[in-house]
């Protein structure tokens, strides 16, 4: 069983993932990277989502492999320390395709912590 803290770091990727994406919305490829707002929030909050993914407890970051953690964290660390260095290619995939991906993932592994609660 999990404390609150490991909850609440699950809980926040998945909201960041949300947030993400309603900020991308029906836009395309062209009109996000036009969109300095939509741009900036959606880094944001992938930086969020790579810190919060470093604080996953291992027991969780282990029983669940298919969840890139590394790439989360490592993407992160480029965000803040080497935003110039990434390209655009890698920031849409991520938005558009990493996003929505994890989310599912993050809703599976809370479903399953809320139903480990329930019975525990």
């Amino acid at each position: 069983m999990f404390d609150a803290r490991e909850h609440l770091r699950l809980r926040d990727m998945h909201q960041r993932c949300e947030r993400i994406l309603a900020f991308t919305a029906r836009l395309t490829r062209d009109v996000f990277f036009d969109t300095p707002v939509c741009y900036d929030a959606a880094m944001w909050n992938l930086m969020i989502i790579g810190e919060a993914a470093n604080h996953v407890p291992s027991e969780i970051t282990e029983a669940h492999p298919d969840i890139p953690w590394r790439e989360l964290t490592g993407l992160r660390n480029r965000l803040a320390h080497e935003y110039n260095a990434l390209d655009d290619d890698t920031i849409w995939i991520a938005v558009s395709v990493g996003v929505p991906k994890l989310l599912v993932q993050l809703n599976g592994i809370l479903d399953d912590l809320t139903t480990e609660d329930a019975d525990g």
